[in-house]
Order: C-alpha cells, then sequence, then structure tokens
C-alpha cells in the first residue's frame, strides 16, 4: 500500500470513529432524556398511582383467591394479566415513595434554601392530597412559574439519580 493509500484509510477510519463517537453521545443523550421524562411522567400520574396502589393492597388477595378456586379458563388469564398489573404498580409505587422519601431527607438537609424549597415544590405540585397548579405553587413560594418550572426540572434530575442509579447521570465530555 503506498503513503497517499495509508493516509486515506487512516483518515477515513479516523472519520469513521468520530461518527460512532458521536452516534453514541446521541445515544447516551436520548436515553437520559427519556428518563427525565419518565420521572416527569411517574409525578404527574403519581396521585392516579397511589390510588391504584391503594386499591391493589384490597384486591390483590381477592384476585389471588379468585385464581385459587376457580378452574382454570380463559376469563383466569384475565385476572392472572389484572394481577400482574396491580402488583407491578404496587412494587413501583413502593419504590417511588421510598425514593421520594430520600430526595426530601436529601433537601431537608441540604444547605442551600432553593434545594431545600424544590422538594416542596414537586409535592405541592405532585405529591400531596391538594392538587395545585403551578401559578399557585409558584404565588405560595414568591416565584415566578417559569421559576417554578426550572426548579421541577432540576428535582427531577435528582429523582433520576435516585430512581436509575447511574444510569440516571449525564455525563459530559470534558
Amino acid at each position: 500500500m503506498d503513503n497517499q493509500t495509508k493516509t486515506l484509510v487512516i483518515e477515513v477510519a479516523k472519520a469513521a470513529i468520530k461518527e460512532y463517537e458521536q452516534q453514541k453521545q446521541e445515544e447516551h443523550r436520548k436515553r437520559h432524556d427519556n428518563r427525565l421524562r419518565n420521572i416527569k411522567l411517574l409525578l404527574k400520574n403519581y396521585r392516579k398511582f397511589k390510588k391504584h396502589y391503594e386499591e391493589a393492597k384490597e384486591d390483590i388477595p381477592k384476585l389471588t383467591e379468585a385464581l385459587e378456586l376457580d378452574e382454570l379458563s380463559e376469563s383466569d388469564f384475565k385476572i392472572q394479566s389484572i394481577l400482574a398489573n396491580r402488583k407491578r404498580t404496587a412494587a413501583m409505587i413502593v419504590y417511588i415513595d421510598r425514593m421520594l422519601e430520600i430526595y426530601r431527607e436529601e433537601c431537608e438537609r441540604a444547605i442551600y434554601p432553593e434545594e431545600q424549597r424544590r422538594y416542596q415544590i414537586i409535592h405541592d405540585l405532585y405529591l400531596s392530597g391538594e392538587k395545585k397548579s403551578a401559578e399557585e405553587v409558584a404565588r405560595g413560594h414568591f416565584l415566578n412559574r417559569r421559576t417554578v418550572y426550572k426548579e421541577v426540572d432540576k428535582a427531577c434530575k435528582a429523582l433520576a439519580v435516585l430512581m436509575f442509579g447511574v444510569d440516571g447521570v449525564e455525563f459530559k465530555k470534558v
């Protein structure tokens, strides 16, 4: 192979490696964005999940008993599906509640008042029994409505790390 061909092969290889690294970074960024979106979806639907969980605590024993009494039929498969769904939701709500408790404790121990306020904003918007709008939360904390959403974004990043571990961290190339 002559020098010109060798140089061309090296340049093409470098370009291919660079493209591969960029695709890898983009894929990682998309996964991270999906995790943040998932955290927001979990928070937005928290009250519904919690209600489902409360019903599931009562229904799981009844559904299990119904499965044990009946002969195997088509309706049993539906009951099994409902039971599996109820159990998954119950497991998720227990996990989410635990991570939210850890986050609350972290926020309460924080040095900066903004960090302490973040959990309260999340609580007011998504977790409390009384549903509040972003405007109401903003007024209650003497903030701009946009600041409330920025605080939610920051809280979701912290919750992503708690809920997804190292996969919830967005690593930036230095």
